[in-house]
């Protein structure tokens, strides 16, 4: 269960980061696309943002009662370890980056804006950046295929959750649109 949810945080602020970057291009390049409402693809990613972030406070949530509450002497030490320990920032960064930084989209004035919905990703593309590799140090030698693999899988997993939320939120608008009189 935590794979599939460390899956679905991880798909959705990776995905988000591209996604937002393809929607600056076009608004940059005045591109209009018929199909799409921009404005709910935004709202959409930000409710995906949103998501993913409650997930990921639940997976932290439930990973610091099982180890400290419930864990052996082991799980208690590597628990404070790695809080604590000689990266002791990784997770603090963590914490900010999945779970505190997306909060700004519950408010209403930000959850439409592409400005907002940008910075919340920059902000935590760069910090992701920086972590890895702080994080990595020397160990930068990967398979391309497994690579590829993950991506993939990431991004299907993406397209899934953000299609399910804009699928809602056109739903949600067409039923809240007011009912023209029949003169």
């Amino acid at each position: 269960m935590d794979v599939i949810c460390q899956a679905i945080v991880d798909a959705t602020f990776k995905g988000s980061v591209i996604l937002v970057l393809f929607l600056l291009l076009i608004r940059l390049f005045k591109i209009y696309i018929h199909a799409i409402d921009k404005q709910l693809i935004i709202q959409a990613v930000s409710y995906t943002l949103l998501f993913g972030s409650l997930i990921y406070i639940g997976l932290f949530l439930r990973s610091i009662c099982g180890n400290i509450l419930f864990g052996n002497k082991d799980e208690r030490s590597s628990m404070v370890s790695y809080m604590f320990g000689k990266y002791w920032f990784a997770p603090w960064f963590y914490i900010f980056m999945y779970a505190l930084l997306p909060q700004i989209l519950w408010v209403k004035k930000f959850n439409r804006s592409i400005i907002s919905v940008t910075v919340v990703v920059l902000i935590w593309g760069a910090l992701a950046l920086l972590v890895t590799i702080v994080s990595i140090g020397g160990y930068w030698h990967v398979e391309w295929k497994i690579i590829l693999i993950y991506c993939l899988k990431r991004t299907l997993i993406y397209l899934v959750l953000l299609s399910i939320m804009y699928i809602i939120l056109s739903r949600r608008k067409k039923q809240l649109k007011p009912a023209s009189p029949n003169l």
